[in-house]
């Protein structure tokens, strides 16, 4: 009987379900006044988190998590088994969560924001309004049914 073989790190465990899942190259990351974002979007997080505060709101957040933590993440939000975790879709999570792979937080390419410390998740929410107003200025889109989740591509 042969060993089992471990896989490469930038693929997700191998399940009986399907083959592995390539996970996104590790990214060049920032750290913006305490968000982890990759470094091509450093000077926009802060400038979008400076205008916030000019205009009396107090954004803040996390960006950045690595293919552990959204395995984790798929667990809490979508179930425990392999299916569960790589190959159920998004929509069927909730709230709804990206496979390990294509989470834009994996690329340090989203943000999920608060306001006061506090989640954002209703669109009548003040820094939701302003962010609804001002972001895409930045260059961030919000995934509607998440109020609290900005990226790059609204994904």
């Amino acid at each position: 009987m042969t060993p089992p073989t471990t896989p490469p790190s930038t693929q997700a465990p191998p399940t009986t379900l399907g083959p592995p899942v390539t996970l996104p190259p590790p990214v060049e990351l920032v750290v913006i006044r305490g968000i982890t974002v990759a470094r091509q979007i450093g000077p926009a997080t802060e400038k979008l988190l400076q205008a916030a505060s000019d205009a009396g709101l107090q954004l803040s957040g996390s960006g950045y998590r690595d293919s552990s933590a959204q395995v984790a993440l798929r667990k809490a939000n979508c179930g425990p088994t392999d299916f569960d975790i790589w190959e159920k879709p998004a929509s069927q999570c909730r709230p709804p969560t990206a496979r390990p792979g294509k989470s834009m937080h994996e690329q340090g390419l989203a943000l999920d924001l608060t306001c006061s410390g506090k989640l954002i998740t209703a669109h009548s929410n003040p820094c939701f309004e302003w962010l609804e107003a001002n972001a895409a200025g930045f260059g961030f889109f919000n995934l509607p049914s998440e109020p609290w989740h900005w990226s790059t591509n609204g994904n």
